[in-house]
């Protein structure tokens, strides 16, 4: 995360922070005071961004049989009590199943595909770094300031198809004719 803060002393003018990167969002915040512009001194601002603490994730997210998954959602859920915009960093993985992205400093698990219901581009349920299938197993990682993790993903199962047959009745026919599934009885395709 990088943007340029300045603090001015009393009668010297006023400061401004830009836009900031905070994983997916931008967050542009500012602030405004009297004219003192011709007090400016350009001595004491600081003309280089400032750079806060950043500690990035890389690696490659693969499925069951051990192919990389491209464009699958990864995400880093912090496991310490932070304000919920600290809360999860995310990104998705290249065309090649490769990931990186920055987060502050802290700890982490890694969850993939955190879609629900599970689709059909990616079918398999959620799972954790290096290869579980719930939060409780996954390995916490702790990163600092600087730090680059590799850690790659092995999704360990892909979800199980189950095709149920669905019977509506309503009170009356137009009514269901009405309906958007336009027949009785339909199809659905669910991965638990």
């Amino acid at each position: 995360m990088t943007g340029r803060v300045d603090v001015a002393p009393e009668g010297t003018g006023f400061g401004i922070s830009t836009a900031f990167t905070f994983g997916p969002a931008s967050v542009g915040v500012g602030c405004s005071g009297k004219d003192l512009a011709s007090n400016y001194d350009s001595a004491i601002f600081s003309p280089t961004p400032v750079q806060f603490p950043t500690g990035y994730f890389k690696g490659v997210i693969r499925s069951p049989n051990g192919d990389p998954v491209q464009y699958i959602s990864i995400m880093a859920k912090r496991t310490e009590a932070v304000p919920l915009y600290m809360k999860e960093f995310m990104s998705i993985t290249d065309g090649e199943g490769k990931f990186q992205f920055g987060v502050p400093p802290g700890s982490y698990i890694l969850v993939v595909n955190t879609s629900f219901p599970v689709d059909t581009t990616h079918p398999f349920p959620p799972a954790y770094f290096p290869a579980a299938t719930e939060p409780t197993a996954a390995t916490v990682l702790k990163i600092e300031d600087g730090q680059t993790i590799e850690a790659n993903v092995n999704i360990p199962r892909a979800a199980v198809r189950r095709d149920v047959t669905v019977h509506v009745e309503w009170p009356t026919e137009n009514l269901l004719q009405a309906f958007w599934w336009g027949s009785r009885r339909r199809s659905l395709h669910i991965y638990p």
